[in-house]
C-alpha cells in the first residue's frame, strides 16, 4: 500500500506546494481497494516497460474517471517494436489486487484477458474485429 493523500498532501504543503497538495487531495484515491488496484497497475506497467520487449505508450491511471472507481478496460497495453515485414505484436495484462492468490482470482483475470475475443480493446466504443 502506498501512503495516504493525506500524508503526501501534509508532506508537500510543508515544502510550500500548496497548489500540488490540493491536486493530490482531490484526485489520489483515498480507499484502501482503490489504492491497492492503482499500485497493481503502476507495478504491472513498470514491469512490462522495463523488463520485458514491449513498450507501455500510456499510462491509464492518468485518466481515471473518479479516483475511488477502478480503470474499465485492459489494465496495461504494451505495444512490441515491430521487425521489417512483420505485423506490430501487443501485450495486454490485467491486474488483481487481493489478500490471497485463489483459483477464483486467477480465472476472474483469465476471463477479463480472453474478453473481446483476447483481442486489445482500444477504447470503449471500438470495434476491433475488423
Amino acid at each position: 500500500m502506498y501512503a495516504s493523500p493525506d500524508r503526501i498532501a501534509h508532506i508537500l504543503e510543508k515544502l510550500g506546494k500548496s497548489k500540488a497538495a490540493a491536486y493530490v487531495r482531490e484526485k489520489l484515491p483515498k480507499g484502501n481497494k482503490p489504492r491497492s488496484g492503482d499500485l497493481g497497475e503502476i507495478l504491472a506497467t513498470q514491469y512490462i516497460d522495463e523488463c520485458t520487449e514491449y513498450d507501455v505508450p500510456i499510462r491509464r491511471l492518468r485518466w481515471k474517471d473518479h479516483r475511488e472507481m477502478a480503470m474499465r478496460g485492459d489494465d496495461v497495453i504494451g505495444i512490441g517494436s515491430a521487425e521489417v515485414d512483420l505485423p506490430i505484436r501487443f501485450i495486454k495484462s490485467e491486474t488483481k489486487s487481493r489478500l490471497a492468490l485463489s483459483t477464483a482470482v486467477v480465472l476472474e483475470a483469465r476471463l477479463a484477458l480472453n474478453d473481446n475475443g483476447g483481442l486489445v480493446r482500444l477504447s470503449p466504443d471500438a470495434d476491433t474485429r475488423t
